[in-house]
């Protein structure tokens, strides 16, 4: 469960190795692995991705806002298909205690609007 502090402690440096080696088990993309595009989210977030030169064409795929974020979550695999409600759970939460720390109301609009829109079976 707290797995996104690892991600978003300013102790933390956050090499992303986006490269999948020719004997995984999947050969689904890196920017397309739910927790992979989880991590990179939050360490992006918090300016520590320590090779962010090395990964310029993976941040396109960043989201700019709660709501960007959801529409591109549900496209997100996951090996373990019961994590995803959790990962979700957990980038809300990350968002949530600085928004109503700091009053950034179109994050918690965001915020409100990506709740409705999460599906109980993901």
């Amino acid at each position: 469960r707290g797995m996104r502090m690892l991600y978003a402690a300013t102790t933390s440096h956050v090499l992303v190795l986006p490269d999948i080696p020719a004997s995984a088990c999947s050969d689904t993309p890196y920017i397309n692995r739910g927790w992979c595009y989880f991590e990179f989210c939050i360490a992006a977030e918090h300016q520590l991705i320590a090779n962010s030169h090395d990964i310029e064409h993976l941040k396109s795929d960043l989201p700019a806002r709660p709501k960007d974020f959801l529409r591109r979550f549900d496209g997100k695999s996951f090996t373990c298909g019961g994590d995803r409600p959790m990962v979700f759970e957990q980038y809300i939460e990350m968002l949530l205690k600085p928004a109503l720390h700091n009053k950034h109301c179109h994050v918690l609009n965001d915020l409100e609007e990506c709740a409705g829109g999460l599906h109980t079976d993901m």
